[in-house]
């Protein structure tokens, strides 16, 4: 079982390399040739001139470690990993040595937490179908449904001050009404009074077990409290309640991405995106992001291509695509992807990591050790090794 992973590493790990630019490629190359056909004496010749001419390559020694690894030589291996690693601290998983899941440990992938803030003013048509539905059923008051509009109106523009005075009002003449209960949870939510709006939330179900917008946003809620379990558990009955409440099956495709429940989060994603509502654009990203996670790059690319063609202005899609082409060892390229990124946002410190991290990988110490000093005043933290890296230059 050992050696059979050894050799998907190395044959993953070849696959980066024939397409990595650099001056040992050639001989790399070769190298597995040499192997397979069980010319193992200069195989070995070439992973060790590959070392001399590159003496600064982290590259090349952990191919010779793999090498080794293969023909039972492990304890020289590990004196070539060891140099690897002091060449660059996270070499082995920079240059394939631990497989797709290894470069997705060393880079910084992700720019957002994931989740989407609750916000009144992308999804005001949630709110107005409830309220034709509810009218339906004479479930509320045409007085009551005007200062529900008015309040609506109100947080759309910004105005929270006077939308908090209208529900005010409204509450002391009409207790019993769950969609101003709502609204005033809401407001909390968006002033960050989080216990507050869950309060104001939990009063609007008591008073309308059915309503399905005050339970996503009492999940929305238990999220930022750290209750993420309780946060999924109103998500699944907000679905249930209220079938074509799309941002709450988005929000659950994202719990599901969050545990790595990759295939769940896939078809959420799928369903989100077919139904063209607000969130299928975040839904495609996320499905790029979640198909990049399960190995499938070329998935990914698609989705992010695609989301790029729609919002070219975006700095976070460049530098996920940059992201999956380093994973492929496509490195030059991914740095094209970083340079764009930063282009567009030049206080985007995670991409200033990721083309230092890159930089390595092509032996430009200097100018790799330059993005990590810049990304950190960005506010990256910066793992120890690599300060010390630097510090040694």
């Amino acid at each position: 079982m050992k050696n059979l992973l050894i050799i998907c590493l190395l044959v993953f790990s070849s696959q980066l390399f024939a397409q990595e630019v650099s001056t040992h490629v050639t001989g790399l190359n070769l190298l597995e040739q040499k192997f397979r056909t069980m010319n193992y004496e200069e195989a070995l010749r070439i992973a060790d001139e590959s070392v001399m001419q590159n003496e600064n390559s982290a590259n090349a020694l952990i191919q010779r470690a793999l090498l080794k690894i293969r023909l039972g030589m492990e304890e020289e291996a590990k004196l070539d990993l060891k140099k690897a690693n002091k060449i660059n601290p996270l070499a082995a998983d920079l240059f394939g040595l631990n497989g797709h899941f290894g470069i997705l440990n060393a880079i910084k992938t992700d720019g957002t937490k994931g989740f989407q803030k609750l916000s009144l003013e992308n999804n005001i048509n949630y709110y107005f179908d409830y309220i034709d539905n509810t009218i339906v059923y004479d479930s509320h008051t045409d007085m009551e449904i005007n200062l529900i509009e008015q309040v609506i109106f109100e947080i759309s523009t910004g105005n929270l001050d006077k939308a908090s005075t209208i529900i005010r009002e409204g509450l002391d003449n009409n207790q019993n009404s769950s969609l101003l209960w709502d609204l005033e949870g809401l407001i909390y939510y968006q002033q960050k009074k989080y216990s507050n709006a869950k309060d104001s939330f939990i009063k609007a179900i008591k008073l309308d077990p059915n309503f399905g917008i005050a339970l996503f946003n009492l999940a929305m809620t238990e999220k930022h409290l750290g209750n993420l379990e309780l946060a999924k558990s109103y998500i699944y009955r907000s679905i249930i309640i209220q079938e074509n409440l799309i941002k709450a099956k988005f929000e659950l495709a994202q719990f599901h991405k969050k545990d790595n429940l990759n295939d769940k989060a896939i078809k959420i994603y799928n369903e989100v995106i077919s139904e063209e509502s607000p969130e299928w654009k975040k839904a495609l990203i996320n499905r790029g992001l979640t198909k990049k996670y399960k190995g499938d790059f070329t998935g990914a690319s698609i989705d992010i291509n695609k989301a790029i063609s729609f919002d070219e202005r975006n700095h976070l899609l460049y530098f996920y695509k940059a992201n999956i082409l380093m994973i492929q060892g496509n490195t030059n390229k991914a740095i094209y992807y970083y340079d764009k990124s930063i282009a567009l946002n030049k206080t985007f410190g995670l991409a200033y990591f990721n083309r230092g991290l890159a930089n390595i990988k092509l032996n430009k110490h200097r100018q790799a050790c330059d993005d990590f000093q810049i990304s950190e005043q960005y506010g990256t933290q910066i793992e120890k090794d690599y300060l010390l890296f630097c510090n040694d230059l």
